[in-house]
């Protein structure tokens, strides 16, 4: 068999979002991680019959333009248990018990069961609700998802798909950018996209050292509050390392931009081009306003982006606590990833040649000197100013 990278876009622009992988008649196309640690489309020249139906949905090559007239509120989960197994406010949560309720499916992303990979799944009650909560900071493989939201789809069954802003848009792309009335898409505001091989070697260094497997995974563990997360790792043999997300090598690397995939540095579906109903995060300025000031639990900021999140959103009010209505220079002023891609780190491609070699703790240090993980912002005038204003009158 000979495979060769699909090559429809350079590997620096592909987002990895598998519609080509889905869409193929000939199933020649699979994702495989190059020698770095990333996924990338693969084809089988033998198979392969040049039908261009990859090329036809690739959403880096024909990238949709939205004009929005979205509504950006603050808000958290009436909920305080399901706030605290969330990453932030529980609005997800929210969302998906809505959808399940109306005997609907919910698509998110899942650790598989010896958390080397992360894969989207297919839920279709509460209880398994729990595999798709929390953030998972490594690329989740959507395989052959796609195919199987388009036969729920057209069988008239309620869909909600969760992911990335690239994933979103490769779905929408695999449709064809029909409208489906019975698909909700809901994204997050993305810092970017890291190496599933540096996590998996990450992975290993850790079962090496506590010389057991890892069963479960958080990275965002609120046992010190939301703005104070922690990352935690269990072992087989009841150990367990747990320690402030800001002292972690792997989110340290991370943050750093260390080992982001290189789309993510020019991301084209930023500031919500994905085509998603709902792009959802972190409330991080929400200790300004005296509403949340003491809330340590969790509060979203939710935008949302068509008619059909606002009717969905108008639905799920009654499961909100402390809906408020914000400008968007307050909603994000810090978090730029909403609208500005992550900027490669100058040691990026040092690291990925050297990570296998060496400690992956003392690498780190190494490449990330030893400092607290700082908000950053371009705009960051422009945003104070405008948090200076909303507050005047708050």
């Amino acid at each position: 068999m000979i495979e060769e990278y699909l090559n429809l876009v350079s590997k620096e622009d592909c987002c990895g979002c598998n519609a080509c992988v889905n869409i193929c008649p000939r199933n020649c196309i699979s994702f495989k991680l190059d020698e770095h640690g990333s996924y990338y489309p693969y084809k089988n020249k033998e198979n392969c019959i040049d039908c261009g139906a990859c090329e036809i949905v690739c959403p880096v090559l024909h990238n949709n333009s939205f004009k929005l007239n979205n509504k950006i509120y603050a808000c958290k989960n009436k909920n305080d248990e399901i706030r605290k197994i969330s990453s932030s406010g529980g609005i997800f949560s929210a969302i998906a018990k809505c959808v399940i309720e109306h005997k609907g499916y919910v698509v998110g992303a899942a650790f598989s069961n010896d958390y080397y990979n992360v894969h989207h799944v297919i839920i279709d009650n509460e209880e398994d609700l729990a595999l798709l909560r929390g953030a998972k900071y490594i690329h989740s493989n959507i395989e052959n998802t796609f195919k199987e939201i388009k036969k729920l789809l057209l069988s008239n069954i309620i869909v909600l798909f969760s992911g990335t802003p690239c994933q979103i848009a490769g779905l929408k792309s695999f449709l064809h950018h029909q409208e489906y009335i019975n698909l909700i898409c809901v994204d997050v505001v993305c810092h970017g996209v890291p190496c599933t091989g540096v996590y998996q070697w990450y992975i290993k260094t850790l079962e090496k050292k506590y010389n057991s497997k890892v069963i479960f995974v958080t990275f965002r563990d609120k046992k010190n509050g939301w703005r104070n997360s922690s990352v935690v790792f269990k072992f087989e043999n009841g150990e367990d390392l747990s320690m402030p997300s800001a002292d972690n090598s792997y989110m340290k690397g991370y943050i750093n931009n260390l080992y982001i995939r290189s789309s993510c540095t020019k991301c084209k579906f930023k500031d919500f081009q994905s085509g998603s109903d709902f792009t959802l995060s972190d409330f991080w300025g929400s200790s300004e306003l005296r509403k949340y000031k003491k809330d340590n639990i969790g509060v979203s900021v939710v935008s949302v982006n068509t008619e059909k999140g606002a009717k969905i959103f108008n639905i799920i009010k009654d499961q909100l606590n402390d809906v408020s209505l914000i400008d968007k220079g307050v909603a994000y002023v810090f978090n730029e990833n909403v609208s500005i891609s992550a900027k490669i780190n100058s040691r990026s491609q040092e690291f990925l040649a050297n990570y296998r070699t060496e400690d992956f703790d003392r690498l780190i240090n190494q490449y990330v000197p030893n400092q607290p993980i700082e908000i950053k912002s371009s705009q960051s005038f422009i945003y104070t100013i405008k948090r200076f204003i909303y507050l005047l009158f708050h």
